[in-house]
């Protein structure tokens, strides 16, 4: 699934069945996102209607939702012939690791647990159309490893690919995985023995993998963070290697 945003202007909708919270989204939105169209839906039936008619680049939705609630306007929106790749922001009063993750799984680009405060909206947005934008930059399969370290605990996955701004691991479910957005130390090595440590990320996309149909592994997209221009470098350089072997292959 490929989502594409126009980060010059993007028509958003609010579907949300309180009235406050819908303003409180609203008014976030009017004056921190000025390249933002908002249209807002006070309950499930009204915004599968304005779907219909209408696309958007980003929606956010209440999963308690009156009519069609959000978990269900998800699935519809996921299997939906034409808008099925819209970005999906969902909020909900439930914290529970279980359901958030489930969440995931069915696609949710992000997750805001109620009641959230205005920083809280705003940075989640931001990761969300950051990692849309990002995904322009090239990705390289690459063989090796990488190790996420999380005060005493460190697991390792599976690199599945790098770019310039991020990197996307195979981890088991198993282990003690970090959460949505949360920072984390990691360290890239290769099977031919380079590696690059020191780097810091936030994780961005945590989902079962759908290459696994058992779905004991999970895929985690880190977006690097504030890189030293000495990582950077190191970065670039190992990309830099990567597009050497594919010429010369």
């Amino acid at each position: 699934m490929t989502i594409e945003v126009n980060m010059e202007h993007m028509n958003v909708l609010i579907a949300e069945n309180i009235t406050a919270v819908r303003n409180f989204i609203r008014d976030i939105l009017k004056d921190n996102f000025d390249y933002m169209t908002i249209n807002v839906a006070s309950d499930g039936n009204e915004a599968k209607s304005m779907i219909n008619k209408e696309s958007y680049d980003f929606i956010i939705c209440s999963r308690e939702l009156t009519g069609v609630n959000g978990e269900d306007l998800l699935f519809w929106l996921r299997n939906h012939p034409e808008h099925h790749a819209v970005p999906f922001l969902m909020t909900s009063v439930n914290i529970e690791k279980h359901v958030i993750q489930s969440m995931y799984h069915k696609g949710v680009n992000g997750y805001l647990i109620k009641p959230f405060e205005k920083m809280d909206v705003i940075r989640t947005i931001n990761s969300i159309t950051g990692v849309l934008e990002r995904r322009r930059h090239k990705r390289y399969d690459i063989s090796g490893y990488i190790d996420l370290n999380m005060l005493s605990n460190t697991v390792r996955g599976d690199i599945r690919n790098v770019s310039v701004s991020g990197i996307l691991g195979m981890f088991k479910s198993t282990d003690t995985l970090p959460g949505i957005l949360h920072e984390v130390a990691l360290s890239i090595k290769l099977k031919d023995g380079e590696k690059i440590e020191g780097i810091r990320g936030d994780v961005v996309r945590l989902q079962a993998s759908v290459l696994n149909s058992e779905k004991s592994d999970v895929e985690i997209a880190l977006m690097f963070k504030e890189l030293t221009s000495d990582i950077e470098k190191q970065v670039k350089e190992l990309l830099g290697k990567q597009d050497n072997r594919l010429q010369w292959s």
